[in-house]
């Protein structure tokens, strides 16, 4: 089993290496993203790629504003960074991309 495991790490190691070198960027997108689980996105989706879209970035702005809070905790905080994270946790979520 050790032997298959570095086996695979191996080969997955140089089918990134080929996929890059040979600007394959499509069928990276694909293989990074192949096991991904993406149904938090999709809870409740009805039609559209707007509402998806709209989703999507709302869920990164959320992790943004967690890591904007952890940083200003941190007691070795620079000072003239502390407004800039209170700026990204202070940011509401985003309810159209028209207005927003």
């Amino acid at each position: 089993e050790l032997l298959l495991s570095v086996l695979t790490q191996a080969l997955d190691f140089v089918f990134s290496l080929v996929m890059r070198t040979a600007r394959f960027s499509g069928l990276l997108f694909r293989k990074r993203f192949a096991n991904k689980d993406v149904s938090p996105l999709l809870d409740g989706f009805s039609d559209g790629a707007d509402e998806l879209l709209v989703r999507w970035l709302n869920w990164l702005l959320q992790a943004a504003r967690a890591t904007a809070a952890a940083m200003a905790e941190d007691p070795e905080l620079d000072a003239a960074s502390a407004p800039h994270l209170d700026l990204v946790a202070a940011q509401g979520d985003i309810t159209n991309l028209a207005d927003d």
